[in-house]
């Protein structure tokens, strides 16, 4: 966790200290929609388009533009991703089993049948977003802006919770003795009520690519920023762990923690709603949309001057 602090107060020294730019504004902002934590597997995946795959997040970043058209942008933020996945099957596997009987090693079939079974999983990050951006004034009241970059995301929190209607029941049938056992906690057969919970085994740095594409409409003396985004993950969250899903003798865990998901990614994309904010460093003062909206004008009528000259 003081790794990430580290990490957060040196991007914002950073952003803090570049102040030979033409045009610097702060931009603070909201978004919702679709964030989802996107995973799969033979019998196990997240849904993309459901209820549990709504998130969102805010984010505070510096706009520092070279020209009127060009510049790059450093933020933090926090944002929130969650999924579930359902389970109303029989899964099986085969396990060794020794005898003390023959010293010998018999395969057996290990069968967890799930009824109802439901689990939800939340990831909270910090979000450090570091792109590029292009604007363009179409009137004084309109500026279109575009960004494209890379995200660096710090987990903070991630949990996983069962949903408590659901049962999972474990057995293993023998084929040597054409027996089924059941009932027997101590040898790994038992019957597990729903209400698991615990901690997702994550990365401590994962990183996305994103893209922000909007309007900036001034309001008065008020900047107002309306756009849309996505992301995709270019790294897994989850940790790397050799525990499998189906464990004889282990407890419950979520299939995160396992080898039965190898890639997990976060993903999104949503509706936003931001704020702009001009800003002064000394005796500088950025250029204002309006002002800069008149720079373009005037611009366009040298040209067409020189053009019928």
């Amino acid at each position: 966790m003081k790794m990430k602090i580290k990490i957060v107060l040196a991007c914002l020294y950073t952003a803090g200290s570049m102040n030979g730019f033409s045009q610097q504004y702060l931009k603070v902002s909201a978004g919702g929609g679709i964030s989802t934590i996107q995973y799969s597997s033979a019998e196990i995946s997240s849904d993309l388009l459901a209820p549990s795959s709504i998130g969102g997040g805010i984010l505070a970043e510096y706009l520092m533009f070279f020209n009127q058209y060009v510049g790059a942008s450093i933020g933090v933020g926090i944002s929130m991703a969650q999924s579930k996945y359902e389970l109303d099957c029989t899964l099986n596997e085969k396990m060794p089993n020794y005898s003390f009987d023959d010293n010998t090693t018999k395969d057996f079939v290990y069968n967890a049948e799930f009824d109802n079974w439901e689990e939800s999983q939340m990831i909270h990050t910090i979000d450090i977003p570091i792109g590029t951006m292009g604007k363009y004034s179409f009137s004084e009241k309109i500026t279109a802006m575009a960004a494209l970059g890379v995200k660096c995301q710090l987990p903070i929190k991630a949990t996983y919770k069962v949903d408590d209607e659901g049962e999972r029941r474990t057995t293993g049938y023998f084929s040597d003795a054409n027996v089924v056992v059941s009932d027997i906690p101590h040898q790994g057969f038992y019957t597990l009520d729903g209400g698991q919970e615990g901690n997702l085994n994550t990365k401590s740095i994962a990183f996305a690519a994103y893209c922000d594409l909007g309007i900036i409409h001034k309001i008065g003396k008020q900047s107002i920023y309306y756009g849309i985004y996505g992301q995709y993950g270019l790294t897994q969250i989850n940790a790397e762990t050799e525990n499998v899903f189906l464990n004889r003798w282990g407890g419950y865990d979520s299939p995160l923690n396992t080898t039965a998901i190898d890639k997990c990614r976060l993903l999104s994309f949503g509706v936003k709603l931001g704020y702009m904010l001009p800003m002064k460093y000394g005796q500088h003062e950025s250029m204002s949309l309006e002002n800069e909206f008149e720079q373009v004008s005037t611009d366009r009528i040298e040209v067409s001057s020189e053009s019928e000259d």
